[in-house]
């Protein structure tokens, strides 16, 4: 039968230890019951540490393929660039007069194509060279397409920017950083080579390959968002 509280304080010291010695059997395989969860709540904790471990490498390792796979889906576009602002009907002749404007003696026979991107990409031509060389001459020189006036060429437009032709993985990371460097967490961020990098507001520069990358440095910020 169930003491109550009010019933054991009322018993003096011999009836408390009888009553004690009399459940001992009881307490004995209580206390073993105990011992054997605690075993198994540690035996348990154990395998939960594993997986977690076993979870952290998996994660990595598929980060890191990742990262090898998008690192040559840039490298396939090393002797490309991507030219914002011109017509989509331009002509190869047109796109090589563009860059002799930039001091690069470009005509047809270097290129290996000229189309426009996709529909959702409107005035942005994609441009393959034949030498990765003069893909690196175009875009070291690009600045100085800045207030160039395009009426020689035959052109009826203000502003024309060449930039470097990124991989789908990385203009998604591109927009990214554009929106961290809009909201003020980083200094600044460029693609030399197709390489992300970011410089913090503490001028250190980190490379971006990854999503992971960003949210490492920047773990409160939400990268789901638009």
């Amino acid at each position: 039968m169930a003491l109550t509280r009010s019933a054991l304080e009322k018993m003096d010291k011999e009836e408390l230890v009888t009553l004690l010695l009399g459940n001992k059997d009881e307490l004995a395989a209580l206390n073993k019951g105990i011992n054997t969860l605690i075993t198994k709540f540690d035996s348990l904790e154990e395998e939960l540490r594993s997986s977690k471990l076993e979870n952290q490498a998996l994660t990595k390792r598929i980060i890191n393929l990742e990262k090898q796979v998008w690192k040559n889906a840039q490298y396939s576009r090393r002797q490309c660039v991507e030219i914002i602002g011109l017509p989509e009907d331009s002509s190869e002749v047109t796109v090589c007069k563009l860059f002799q404007k930039v001091g690069a003696k470009i005509d047809s026979k270097k290129l290996e194509a000229c189309h426009p991107l996709p529909s959702d990409d409107k005035n942005k031509l994609i441009v393959k060279f034949a030498s990765r060389k003069d893909a690196e001459l175009v875009l070291k020189n690009k600045s100085k397409l800045k207030d160039k006036n395009f009426d020689d060429i035959g052109l009826e437009i203000s502003k024309v920017y060449i930039n470097e032709s990124l991989c789908k993985y990385n203009k998604f990371l591109w927009v990214k950083c554009k929106k961290l460097w809009k909201e003020k967490y980083i200094n600044s961020f460029r693609t030399p080579n197709g390489q992300l990098k970011i410089r913090d507001n503490n001028l250190k520069t980190h490379n971006i390959d990854h999503i992971f990358d960003l949210q490492v440095l920047f773990p409160n910020y939400d990268f789901q968002s638009d």
